[in-house]
């Protein structure tokens, strides 16, 4: 069944339901499993119900849910906070409130927190349709919800295996979307009022009289009792009476202790209390010590300043929050929301004792709650005053709530009294709202202004840009005032944005170009952060670690032995690591004099390649390299390894070959094919690379590095399995036989065992190709005299490269050479007859190497910018020396052959 069906079905399924109510006989069947809420379990009371429920009847549930959720702010009592777009938070600041206007005003109130017994699965279905009834929901509404209860049939799992079906008559399922969102039970439904004993007698019979028209049961054997300003001996009478436990301050309200010492370290809540100094180094202690991998007891070495590793990742530091600045701007929200929801019966409490958010900043602590002096004395910081006075603004509405002059709304950032004075010392409405100083004449908006006395000369330019400024609000008549945050694009405050602009004002740091690009790359965060170390040399090199008066063996590099360990030594300027370095960037044709120091060095990698995908990966080797490096520096010293380019280098592929698999897409190469496939040749193997592209098939490249071995057999196994391997590919494959002459020269009396096996599987294979497959070989060699003519003859053509001519010289130099001039090109194509394309890449690439150990030991000035690359005589020396080794090896290759020949004539 495809997705299309399941969709036919799904909406058929709706359809049916919406008109009848009436659901499928079995799509609205559950299993209830038991869970303990205990480590060792005993009784029936010590698990916890969970109903399994279909996902066809959860479809429509939701559907329900959703459409409900938008209602229940409107139909439930204020009071009850466990509601979307509501805070649990507003409750316990409720309560909090109360209990301290108790203790403090001595004003004795009764506290009696109730337990529901087992609310999901003893009210009454009836009860639910009167409910719902009196809100004021349809009938179809009812019906629908009447049919998602009616239709369920349960069955209990036990050991896995469901017994028979039952019929519920009463009761909801826990995990069912629809009933949860119809009552939402809380176990901490707590009852403030005067502590009299027939308050409580009232109580008492409210509950009875509640579980008899819903089925839910109080529990008042897990319900406690208290009594603030009061004896303890009327609280334990009160308690009897109802059968219930008495508890003392502080107690525990929606998880979050009331009326208890917020100094206490272990009672503080991030949300609503002040950090306390002690509080906040414990925590950014164990920030700490798990950043630099230590623990509280054994801590290490903070390499950098927590207050950089809190900056923000594109300045420099780890993104890291910092905790007191943090707390900050979640207290400034309290502000926030006290502007936004004044008329919130917890923001009406708050204002009718305290004064409202106005109060919280200008007034001072006296006989307030611990929460509001903690608000208060947040709000008095300066920097989080400055950013809320700053931040904030007023969106007009109709202007029944914003003072004309005195507030900010006319969009500038300031209060119009303190953009004109002069007018505000004249205007006879100072302290007018905006609906006072103009009025609707129809549709459009007038203004009504009035002034003390006539507009002097000098301030009628003034009031030209006032009313050019109060004329570009649009006043409208039937939309309410509320506040803007400018900092959200919605305009409501957030947390992330307070705190950064907090930090902005804390700090003053720069985008550092180096890490942001790093930032953005997809690799894992181990790998970012040794990078983030690295650019700002924090790694724990010898020299790092000398520095800090560690005490180590020695401080030499443990790769070549003989100068000191550094960042820039160990990664650039080692000849085992430059090696590293240069083959890598033969891979992209970059050439040029990098900076050892990292950050330079990575910026100039960056610099020299395009954008896009091609540049993204090319920062992430430069990564994957410096890790790798790493780890091998890392094996040498701790685990006796000994240094292995070879394996280095592959490591490092396999590590960016790795995370371009998980950060890419489209990237389905193997291994072996792309690590082999990294070179830019410049002549046959180019060429193998563009007929396998054209055709759109995978490049089998096989050197003869790959298949040769020191085991018997082995050589010849490993052939096998390339040509087995093209058989197996679907769109067939091209193999690349790269230097073929190296295992399959002509066969004579001289020819070693292992080479003429090699010829004879090669010999086999390539007749044994089946024409359907798609299969070609290709095969690349510059010493054709050399090959056995059995092999030469298995090829349907031959295509001979020529060595480039005068112009093509030039246009290759030109690849890799680009900052020299047309005539200088031209000289160094002419110093560069009878080379091959790849014969010149190799002399530029020699030039760059010697010119770069020539700026390292200082032996080429420094200044100016040419002195970063080389000039036309380096080339020309390098070019001079490439010329004389081709004809030392041509003589020897010649030599070579004569021999061979005077060796078989003797023999014959």
């Amino acid at each position: 069944m495809n997705q299309v069906q399941i969709g036919y079905m799904s909406r058929a399924l709706l359809d049916e339901f919406h008109t009848t109510r009436i659901f499928p006989k079995g799509s609205n069947a559950s299993f209830i499993t038991l869970l303990p809420k205990v480590p060792d379990p005993q009784t029936l009371n010590d698990f916890r119900p969970i109903s399994l429920i279909g996902c066809i009847y959860k479809i429509v549930a939701k559907l329900l849910s959703n459409r409900l959720k938008k209602v229940l702010s409107s139909i439930i009592d204020e009071r009850q906070s466990v509601i979307d777009g509501r805070q649990l938070l507003h409750s316990v600041i409720i309560a909090n409130e109360v209990v301290e206007e108790a203790r403090r005003g001595q004003k004795p109130c009764l506290v009696f927190k109730v337990d529901f017994e087992r609310a999901y699965d003893a009210v009454s279905w009836d009860f639910l349709t009167y409910m719902m009834s009196r809100m004021g929901f349809c009938n179809k509404w009812i019906c629908w919800i009447q049919g998602c209860l009616k239709s369920a049939s349960i069955s209990v799992l036990v050991n896995g295996s469901p017994t028979s079906e039952f019929i519920p008559h009463r009761g909801l399922r826990q995990g069912d979307p629809v009933p949860v969102s119809i009552l939402q039970y809380v176990d901490d439904t707590v009852f403030f009022g005067e502590p009299t004993m027939q308050n409580v007698r009232v109580i008492k019979t409210i509950l009875r009289g509640f579980e008899l028209a819903s089925g839910l049961k109080i529990n008042f054997a897990k319900s406690y009792f208290g009594v603030v300003g009061k004896s303890d001996q009327w609280s334990r009478e009160a308690a009897e009476f109802l059968n219930c436990r008495i508890f003392s301050l502080p107690f525990t309200y929606l998880g979050i202790p009331i009326e208890a010492n917020p100094r206490r370290g272990e009672l503080w809540d991030l949300v609503i209390r002040k950090l306390p100094g002690k509080v906040a180094d414990k925590l950014i202690r164990i920030q700490r010590s798990f950043l630099w991998g230590g623990g509280l007891e054994h801590r290490k070495i903070p390499w950098v300043k927590w207050k950089t590793v809190c900056l923000p990742k594109e300045k420099g530091g780890l993104g890291i929050k910092d905790i007191r600045a943090f707390n900050k701007a979640l207290l400034g929200k309290w502000r926030w929301e006290m502007l936004q929801q004044s008329n919130k019966l917890w923001s009406k409490i708050l204002d009718s004792k305290y004064g409202g958010w106005r109060s919280m900043v200008e007034g001072i602590r006296g006989n307030k709650s611990v929460w509001w002096q903690d608000l208060m004395e947040v709000t008095h910081d300066q920097q989080l005053n400055t950013i809320l006075q700053d931040g904030t603004t007023w969106r007009v509405g109709c202007g029944d709530k914003i003072k004309f002059w005195e507030d900010s709304w006319s969009g500038h950032g300031e209060a119009l009294k303190l953009k004109y004075p002069r007018l505000y010392r004249i205007s006879l409405q100072q302290h007018k709202l905006i609906q006072q100083v103009g009025s609707f004449n129809d549709s459009a908006w007038e203004w009504n202004l009035s002034w003390r006395r006539p507009l002097f000369d000098n301030e009628i330019a003034s009031a030209v840009g006032f009313m050019e400024d109060i004329s570009q609000i649009a006043i409208q008549r039937h939309t309410a005032d509320c506040w803007m945050w400018k900092a959200e694009p919605n305009g409501f405050y957030s947390t992330r944005s307070a705190y950064n602009l907090l930090q902005e004002c804390s700090v003053e740091a720069n985008l550092d170009e180096a890490l942001q690009n790093l930032w953005k790359l997809k690799i894992p965060a181990k790998a970012t952060i040794f990078a983030w170390s690295l650019i700002k040399d924090r790694l724990l090199t010898k020299s790092n670690l000398g520095r800090r008066q560690i005490e180590i063996n020695d401080n030499i590099c443990p790769f070549c032995r003989n100068q000191l360990e550094d960042a820039a030594h160990l990664f650039f300027n080692c000849n085992k690591s430059l090696a590293l370095w240069w083959e890598s960037l033969s891979w992209t044709g970059i050439l040029g004099a990098f900076s050892i120091i990292p950050r330079h060095h990575f910026l100039q990698h960056q610099i020299g390649m395009n954008g896009g995908k091609r540049n993204n990966r090319w920062k992430c080797w430069w990564v994957a390299l410096m890790w790798t490096i790493w780890q091998h520096r890392n094996k040498i010293i701790f685990s006796n390894k000994s240094f292995n380019a070879t394996k280095l280098m592959d490591d490092a592929l396999f590590l960016l070959w790795t995370w371009l698999q998980a950060s890419e897409k489209d990237f389905t190469m193997h291994f072996n094919y792309w690590s082999t496939n990294l070179t830019i040749g410049t002549g046959k193997t180019s060429c193998a690379r563009v007929i396998a592209n054209q055709a759109g098939v995978p490049l089998l490249y096989v050197p003869l590095e790959a298949i040769m071995s020191e085991f018997y057999g082995k050589s010849e196994r490993l052939l096998g399995k390339v040509f087995s391997l093209a058989n197996t590919l679907p769109n067939g494959a091209i193999i690349f036989l790269d230097e073929i002459d190296s295992f399959a020269a002509a066969r004579d009396n001289e020819m070693h065992e292992a080479t003429r096996r090699i010829l004879s599987v090669l010999l086999r294979q390539i007749d044994g190709f089946e024409q359907d497959k798609k299969v070609v070989v290709i095969a690349a060699t510059n010493r054709k005299e050399d090959l056995d003519p059995a092999l030469i003859s298995r090829f349907d053509s031959m295509i001979a490269f020529g060595l480039p001519d005068h112009q093509n010289r030039q246009e290759i130099a030109s690849k890799y050479a680009k900052h020299l001039s047309k005539p200088e090109l031209d000289e160094l194509a002419r110093v560069t007859e009878d080379m091959s394309g790849r014969d010149i890449r190799d002399v530029c690439q020699q030039a760059e190497r010697s010119w770069a150990s020539k700026i390292i030991r200082g032996q080429v000035p420094k200044e100016g910018e040419k002195a970063q690359l080389p000039p036309l005589q380096e080339y020309i020396e390098c070019a001079t020396s490439r010329q004389e080794a081709l004809h030392s090896a041509a003589a020897n290759r010649k030599f070579a052959g004569s021999f061979r020949r005077r060796n078989r004539i003797s023999s014959d």
